[in-house]
């Protein structure tokens, strides 16, 4: 779409789709509509001046004269009576779209700045507690650990002599008195003990004892 101001026409076609003209005058020109977006003129003069339609605008008033031959000619003048008045064109012209939301809503934008400043400082202090304050403040200063106590169950407990020396000589002497005397280890095997000395003895007398296959 152009704008033509203060321009004059003469002796030509001039093609006016979707065009607007303020303040143009035409003289012994043919203005050329091909059905495309309405043209515009204000305060325009003019002169012997004609219009021709092409395109689809032509196919219209085509498809209006074939009709008014026919039967439908009440019809088709009244509908051309409609879009004289103006009518039809209100009537079929589609409501205009919602406008679109432009602008700037300060107000938003000042809820989320401030919401996001939160957060930060939130997250800022929850940092600096837990790593800073958190570890030189209260860790350090609390109270030592204390050990866990438990109350040992007797029971469970060995029985334990209440003289160890005692027990200890105990042992000792049965352990001479097992080595030193004579004894059956299995009577019916004929398996006997004799005292470790004499047994070195016979050792070195006779040898080691040989098995018998």
């Amino acid at each position: 779409m152009s704008t033509h101001r203060n321009e004059k026409f003469a002796n030509q076609d001039v093609v006016i789709d979707g065009n607007r003209y303020e303040g143009c005058v035409f003289s012994n020109s043919t203005l050329v509509y091909g059905g495309g977006e309405l043209p515009a003129f204000v305060n325009c003069t003019f002169r012997q001046t004609g219009l021709r339609l092409t395109d689809v605008a032509q196919q219209t008033t085509t498809y209006l004269s074939l009709l008014n031959a026919t039967e439908l000619r009440p019809a088709v003048g009244k509908l051309l009576g409609q879009v004289e008045r103006g009518a039809l064109a209100s009537s079929q012209r589609p409501s205009p779209p919602t406008p679109l939301a432009t602008g700037r809503n300060y107000g938003q934008l000042a809820g989320i700045g401030l919401s996001l400043m939160a957060v930060a400082i939130v997250l800022g202090v929850a940092l600096w507690y837990g790593f800073i304050y958190f570890p030189t403040n209260v860790t350090l200063n609390a109270d030592p650990a204390q050990p866990l106590y438990r109350e040992p169950l007797m029971a469970q407990m060995p029985a334990l002599p209440d003289s160890l020396s005692a027990s200890y000589d105990q042992i000792r002497a049965d352990q001479i008195e097992r080595i030193s005397t004579y004894g059956w280890v299995d009577e019916q095997a004929g398996i006997a003990k004799i005292p470790v000395d004499v047994a070195a003895e016979l050792i070195v007398e006779q040898g080691l004892p040989v098995r018998e296959e």
